[in-house]
């Protein structure tokens, strides 16, 4: 297949309407800025598409939900896409659960190169240059429990090079057919390729990750096709915050100054790395025996957070330490004596972890006076996750608990 090279970009999930989340504390200093990164995230997405001069952008949904946004989440909107059709951009927007087509305000007219794609049918358009024809673009809007079917993508011509813009979940049957060459993804906010031959599967991903679970870098993406019809997909990073997982584990036998050692190494080098973002990090400590218990049931941790805060949030950017948490690093009953009740109750907790289907029967364990408490409902976990959860977090309880070793009280920090 012979073509005229040409780029364009990806990006989906911008979700204008929706703030930075998930976070108990937000300082002073960020309380605007998880406000507006949404929209510094998506602003530069349109940055990207003018310096990189792009032959059209494609948007796979969830863009903004109007009602929510409000005028100024659509004002906004309207001057980026503004932008882009001054400079003869244009721009193709298969809507996804908040931005139906059905749902945009009538009053409020888009630019003329903003094309929406219908919730009826697949619509195509063509993108040609003053030299020719360069792409094909299809697209339309999901209804209700649609699914992506590649059977609705077959274009009327053969040959050339098809975008199928879509939102929602992709199975496998879509790199069945040779028609379409791209799939512009949406309904996902982490990036993902799905699949890479015969034709691309691609989501770009949010442009900016909301909360503590969306973590690592967010942006949207650039496509490069060349002559052959070789497609060539890079990353281009817009967050303006971004959420950090750290999660390490101490050896057998460390103190307090080996964990504030190992935390301080760990948010000097995120520091040093950071190109235009603040990073928000969560913590995760695995550690075993005193110290471990330390941090899971007095307040070490919270003074440990409360010292990387003041050491440092205040850079511009910043490093904020959301939360700092221990787990143990090791759940075993063979760790300890076989015939100790904390090896017994391991095993048990174990037991119930590997059969997730068996019934806890915890109602058993409450005096008969309030077996008729409106409170013994939440003994019943219906659900799966809450369950399995609740048992790691009993064995963890019962290994501080029964371990038989003193916990010492936290002294201050560099004590």
């Amino acid at each position: 297949m012979s073509i005229r090279p040409f780029r364009f970009l990806h990006a989906s999930d911008l979700h204008l309407e929706q703030p930075l989340y998930g976070v108990a504390e937000v300082p002073p200093q960020l309380r605007d800025l998880f406000l507006d990164a949404p929209r510094i995230a998506a602003e530069r997405v349109f940055d990207t598409a003018v310096a990189e001069g792009v032959d059209f952008v494609v948007l796979s949904g969830d863009v903004l939900h109007p009602h929510e946004a409000g005028p100024p989440g659509l004002a906004f909107l309207l001057a980026q896409l503004g932008r882009l059709h001054e400079r003869g951009i244009d721009v193709f927007w298969a809507g996804g659960t908040v931005d139906p087509p059905e749902r945009w305000p009538r009053e409020l007219r888009l630019p003329e190169r903003v094309h929406r794609f219908p919730s009826a049918r697949v619509e195509w358009h063509t993108v040609t240059r003053t030299d020719g024809e360069l792409a094909v673009v299809a697209g339309r809007a999901p209804r209700r429990g649609m699914a992506i079917r590649s059977a609705d993508y077959v274009p009327r011509r053969r040959g050339g090079y098809v975008v199928a813009a879509a939102y929602g979940k992709a199975g496998t049957q879509l790199t069945d057919g040779s028609h379409v060459s791209f799939w512009a993804l949406g309904g996902r906010h982490g990036r993902k390729t799905v699949a890479s031959s015969p034709a691309v599967v691609h989501y770009p991903g949010s442009p900016q990750g909301r909360c503590p679970a969306e973590t690592g870098p967010h942006g949207c993406t650039l496509v490069s096709v060349d002559a052959e019809g070789g497609t060539r997909t890079q990353l281009v990073t817009t967050d303006a915050v971004r959420w950090v997982e750290e999660r390490f584990e101490l050896p057998d036998g460390a103190n307090r100054r080996d964990l504030e050692a190992q935390l301080r190494q760990r948010l000097q080098l995120l520091g040093e790395g950071l190109s235009g973002q603040h990073l928000v990090v969560r913590c995760t400590v695995l550690a075993d025996g005193r110290l471990g218990r330390q941090l899971r049931r007095t307040a070490l941790a919270r003074e440990l957070t409360d010292w990387l805060r003041q050491e440092f949030a205040g850079q511009t950017p910043g490093v904020w330490t959301a939360e700092l948490q221990c787990q143990p690093a090791q759940i075993s009953a063979g760790r300890f004596p076989e015939d100790s009740l904390l090896a017994d109750y391991l095993r048990l907790c174990r037991e119930y972890e590997a059969q997730p289907d068996a019934a806890l029967e915890l109602e058993r364990y409450l005096p008969e006076r309030q077996l008729a408490d409106e409170l013994t409902g939440v003994l019943n976990l219906a659900d799966g996750d809450e369950r399995q959860r609740i048992v790691r977090e009993a064995a963890v309880l019962g290994l501080d608990l029964l371990s038989g070793e003193a916990t010492d009280a936290p002294r201050g920090v560099g004590a």
